[in-house]
């Protein structure tokens, strides 16, 4: 983990052709290391841009963004692409999972690109979301609140910094999208990591330190 904040916006600013003001207009958003925040908004408001700004996916932005310390802009695209591997992990609505992979294949599937060491086994990581002795099963066969478990699983694999989530419990009932929120935020305060979560749902809101409302590009403390 490095000494620098893991998350520092300033002044962060997206248009797109076509659009008749910024998506995103001059924010700002720090997240400190195991600090969980939720960003709420309607659809089309940015939160996904935000994600992809933070998880380097698109450098297209004006003002700074500051992740580690370092200005993704000022990296090379091998070590652009190094900071995708080892310092964040994604978590989508729709798991992203592979059908033909078991549930340990596909939590090992992001180690592959990485050359970070990590100090906890595949093993000890499903059996921290509740999945020990599912190893060898395919998602598949798993419940909606398994898949999401084991997408957790999978993307704190690489020990990030960073853990993103784009609307992690939208395809999950309330009961079910509350256990595993609360899953995903005690794993990522114990293990340090600063975690975005992106969303609609108001549910997620409890389970996080700060809850920020993205409006007009930018963001508000609720």
């Amino acid at each position: 983990m490095s000494s620098e904040t893991p998350i520092d916006l300033r002044g962060v600013g997206r248009s797109y052709a076509g659009l008749d003001r910024p998506v995103l207009d001059g924010l700002d958003l720090c997240v400190g290391a195991g600090e969980v925040v939720a960003v709420l908004g309607r659809s089309g408001t940015g939160k996904s841009t935000l994600l992809r700004i933070i998880a380097g996916l698109d450098t297209a932005y004006v003002g700074q963004a500051l992740l580690g310390g370092h200005s993704l802009r000022d990296l090379s695209d091998t070590a652009l692409a190094r900071y995708r591997a080892e310092s964040v992990g994604i978590i989508f609505q729709s798991f992203h999972l592979l059908d033909h992979l078991t549930a340990a294949e596909n939590v090992d599937l992001g180690a592959r690109f990485s050359r970070k060491p990590t100090s906890e086994s595949t093993t000890e990581l499903l059996a921290a979301v509740g999945l020990e002795g599912r190893g060898s099963d395919r998602p598949a066969l798993m419940s909606g609140g398994e898949r999401q478990r084991l997408a957790i699983a999978r993307a704190l694999r690489n020990q990030p910094d960073i853990v993103l989530a784009d609307e992690p419990t939208g395809n999950l009932d309330e009961a079910t999208g509350r256990v595993v929120i609360n899953l995903l935020a005690e794993l990522g305060r114990k293990r340090g990591v600063a975690s975005v979560w992106v969303t609609h749902e108001e549910r997620l809101a409890a389970a996080a330190d700060r809850v920020l409302v993205l409006e007009n590009g930018r963001l508000e403390e609720r």
